[in-house]
């Protein structure tokens, strides 16, 4: 009783200092960060090179966004088809079909050499 009450206060202490640690982690991001030099300076730089991403980090540190959106015309926006994703991200499509191909063949080994027969000798 008294071991599994023991490991129980470390789980408890473990995540209490997990929790603590992410809550320091967000309040430096939220409140410290925007304030360094060095953050502002990529954050306007990233700004300045058109990235829509950091505009709530802009708003955050107090720097405004001083550009201007164009209005693209929809007739010039143009789905392509499928074929043309496919070619677009090919090295995506090579790099999934090998994770797929991988998994799938680890897996049916791995179940069929399991015989369930572990001695494990003097353990």
């Amino acid at each position: 009783m008294c071991e599994v009450s023991f490991v129980l206060l470390l789980a408890v202490m473990f995540f209490s200092i997990s929790c603590f640690f992410e809550l320091v982690c967000v309040l430096l991001y939220a409140f410290v960060f925007p304030k360094l030099s060095v953050v502002k300076y990529y954050r306007e730089k990233a700004a300045s090179e058109g990235s829509m991403t950091v505009s709530a980090d802009l708003a955050a540190g107090g720097m405004q966004k001083h550009q201007v959106q164009e209005v693209e015309d929809p007739k010039l926006i143009e789905r392509l088809s499928n074929k043309q994703l496919l070619l677009d991200n090919i090295d995506y499509a090579i790099d999934l079909f090998l994770i797929y191909v991988l998994t799938l063949s680890i897996f049916p080994g791995f179940l069929s050499e399991d015989t369930g027969s572990h001695s494990l000798g003097s353990w």
